[in-house]
Protein backbone atom coordinates (compact mmCIF):
# COMPACT_ATOMS: atom_id res chain seq x y z
CA UNK A 1 0.00 0.00 0.00
CA UNK A 2 1.51 2.95 -1.08
CA UNK A 3 0.95 6.11 1.42
CA UNK A 4 0.67 9.85 0.30
CA UNK A 5 2.50 12.08 2.34
CA UNK A 6 1.39 15.77 2.81
CA UNK A 7 3.94 18.90 3.38
CA UNK A 8 2.77 21.38 5.98
CA UNK A 9 5.17 24.47 6.35
CA UNK A 10 5.13 27.10 9.53
CA UNK A 11 7.42 30.10 9.59
CA UNK A 12 9.17 31.44 12.84
CA UNK A 13 11.25 34.27 13.60
CA UNK A 14 14.71 33.98 14.35
CA UNK A 15 14.43 33.41 18.20
CA UNK A 16 12.18 30.51 17.67
CA UNK A 17 13.99 28.80 14.72
CA UNK A 18 17.05 28.85 17.32
CA UNK A 19 15.36 27.24 20.22
CA UNK A 20 14.30 24.61 17.71
CA UNK A 21 17.71 23.76 16.09
CA UNK A 22 18.96 23.90 19.75
CA UNK A 23 16.60 21.57 21.12
CA UNK A 24 17.17 19.25 17.93
CA UNK A 25 21.06 19.50 18.64
CA UNK A 26 21.05 18.50 22.05
CA UNK A 27 18.14 15.52 21.46
CA UNK A 28 20.21 14.37 17.97
CA UNK A 29 17.11 14.50 15.62
CA UNK A 30 16.11 16.83 12.84
CA UNK A 31 13.30 19.82 13.07
CA UNK A 32 11.09 17.89 10.79
CA UNK A 33 11.43 15.27 13.31
CA UNK A 34 10.22 17.22 16.16
CA UNK A 35 7.59 18.93 14.10
CA UNK A 36 5.88 15.72 12.78
CA UNK A 37 6.29 14.21 16.67
CA UNK A 38 4.69 16.86 17.97
CA UNK A 39 1.67 17.11 15.81
CA UNK A 40 1.15 13.37 15.96
CA UNK A 41 0.69 13.87 19.85
CA UNK A 42 -1.37 16.92 19.57
CA UNK A 43 -3.95 14.90 16.88
CA UNK A 44 -4.04 12.02 19.37
CA UNK A 45 -4.59 14.40 22.03
CA UNK A 46 -7.06 16.07 20.41
CA UNK A 47 -8.99 12.74 19.34
CA UNK A 48 -8.92 11.32 23.02
CA UNK A 49 -10.44 14.47 24.27
CA UNK A 50 -13.24 14.62 21.68
CA UNK A 51 -13.63 10.83 22.51
CA UNK A 52 -13.83 11.88 26.25
CA UNK A 53 -16.13 14.80 25.42
CA UNK A 54 -19.22 12.00 23.47
CA UNK A 55 -18.48 9.57 26.47
CA UNK A 56 -19.82 12.41 28.76
CA UNK A 57 -22.54 13.36 26.73
CA UNK A 58 -23.77 9.67 26.34
CA UNK A 59 -23.62 9.36 29.99
CA UNK A 60 -25.53 12.55 30.33
CA UNK A 61 -27.91 11.41 28.07
CA UNK A 62 -28.22 7.99 29.64
CA UNK A 63 -29.40 10.39 32.98
CA UNK A 64 -31.47 12.46 31.88
CA UNK A 65 -33.54 9.23 29.90
CA UNK A 66 -33.40 7.38 33.60
CA UNK A 67 -34.72 10.38 35.50
CA UNK A 68 -37.23 10.68 33.28
CA UNK A 69 -38.20 6.93 33.36
CA UNK A 70 -38.42 7.65 37.28
CA UNK A 71 -40.56 10.82 36.32
CA UNK A 72 -42.72 9.21 34.36
CA UNK A 73 -43.92 6.15 36.61
CA UNK A 74 -44.15 8.09 39.68
CA UNK A 75 -41.10 6.45 41.19
CA UNK A 76 -37.80 8.10 42.87
CA UNK A 77 -34.70 6.51 42.46
CA UNK A 78 -34.49 5.67 46.40
CA UNK A 79 -38.04 3.75 45.76
CA UNK A 80 -36.29 1.20 43.51
CA UNK A 81 -34.69 -0.68 46.27
CA UNK A 82 -36.59 -1.69 48.91
CA UNK A 83 -34.16 -3.69 51.38
CA UNK A 84 -35.69 -5.92 54.07
CA UNK A 85 -34.05 -7.40 56.81
CA UNK A 86 -35.60 -10.25 58.60
CA UNK A 87 -36.10 -10.61 62.20
CA UNK A 88 -32.68 -11.25 63.21
CA UNK A 89 -33.39 -13.69 66.44
CA UNK A 90 -34.05 -16.41 64.20
CA UNK A 91 -30.76 -18.37 63.21
CA UNK A 92 -31.68 -17.92 59.69
CA UNK A 93 -31.04 -14.04 59.06
CA UNK A 94 -31.38 -13.34 55.65
CA UNK A 95 -31.65 -9.86 53.80
CA UNK A 96 -34.24 -9.37 51.00
CA UNK A 97 -33.44 -6.79 48.37
CA UNK A 98 -36.74 -6.24 45.99
CA UNK A 99 -36.24 -4.25 43.16
CA UNK A 100 -39.02 -2.62 41.62
CA UNK A 101 -38.73 -1.64 38.20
Amino acid sequence: MVKNFRSIATQLDDDQYGKLIQICKEQGCTPYYVIKDLLQQYIEIYEWAVKEELEKERNETRQEEEAEDHANTGQTESEDLELEQTDNSSNNNATVIRIRG
